[in-house]
């Protein structure tokens, strides 16, 4: 599991209590401690993660969660509560994989809406399900870590073959996906693998992807034998050039004049 802290949409909101300059103002505000929670399990395991809710406030805070998730693998043990200014609530994620789960990595989103301020919060979510005696193993790990719409993600794969059957073609798949569970990209090929394979693979992030999370999903496939795995990364807002910021400055002076000599004609 890893922690961070936690993703804001938005991130205060102050209520006036009326006079004074702001004397006595109410502050509606509230964290998450991670805004994402991941969790390898085997096939006949289960889990339990915690993400703890903080009023950071002054007033008593009531909640909605809500989950969202491509399988009905994970249970939430909160739909409601409220909290007083200080007060932690701990919300249990319990993940749980059947014997014949098919191995497969799947996302989702832990959505902690406040009512008063209409405030959301998000911890995403991704399960990766594995085989309880695999025969291949395979990890992903993303190398470029922030990347603009419109730029490559790149990622290094490791497979590694842990069965008898050696020289053997796999077929290996790979994409884009956020946390609602769409896919922006994909590839996929063939591939021969020995003992073990390390390759390094890119996507394109599409120009109108939404900034924010998404995960680089990998699956490698034998037969009716498969792996998967994960890594995430973030898709960030360009840079306004500064060549660009001084031609459109430039253009703006230019229109301006441009009016005002036909205004004088």
């Amino acid at each position: 599991s890893n922690n961070y802290s936690a993703e804001e949409i938005p991130t205060e909101e102050i209520v006036s209590g009326g006079g004074g300059g702001g004397a006595g103002a109410e502050i509606i505000d509230f964290t998450l401690d991670r805004d994402l929670v991941k969790i390898l399990i085997k096939q006949g395991e289960s889990k339990r993660e915690i993400v703890k809710v903080i009023n950071k406030g002054n007033v008593k805070l009531d909640f909605l969660v809500e989950l969202e998730f491509e399988k009905d693998l994970v249970a939430v043990s909160e739909k409601s509560f409220s909290l007083y200014p200080g007060d932690v609530k701990e919300i249990n994620l319990d993940f749980f994989a059947g014997e014949n789960e098919f191995p497969e990595a799947y996302v989702g989103r832990l959505i902690v809406r406040e009512l008063e301020g209409n405030m959301t919060k998000v911890a995403n979510l991704i399960l990766e399900v594995k085989e309880k005696n695999p025969l291949f193993d395979l990890r992903t790990n993303v190398l470029t870590k922030e990347v603009k719409p419109n730029e490559r993600v790149k990622a290094e794969i490791n497979m590694y073959n842990l069965g008898d059957l050696m020289n053997i073609d796999v077929l290996l798949y790979y994409s884009i996906k956020d946390f609602k569970g769409n896919t922006l990209a994909f590839r996929e090929e063939s591939l021969a693998i020995n003992d073990s394979l390390d390759i390094i693979r890119e996507l394109k992030v599409p120009r109108g992807a939404e900034y924010g999370a998404y995960v680089f999903y990998t699956k490698i496939s034998y037969e009716n034998i498969s792996a998967v795995s994960t890594d995430n990364f973030m898709v960030i807002e360009p840079e306004l050039n500064l060549l660009n910021l001084f031609l459109l400055i430039i253009l703006i002076i230019l229109i301006i004049l441009i009016y005002f000599l036909k205004k004088k004609r």
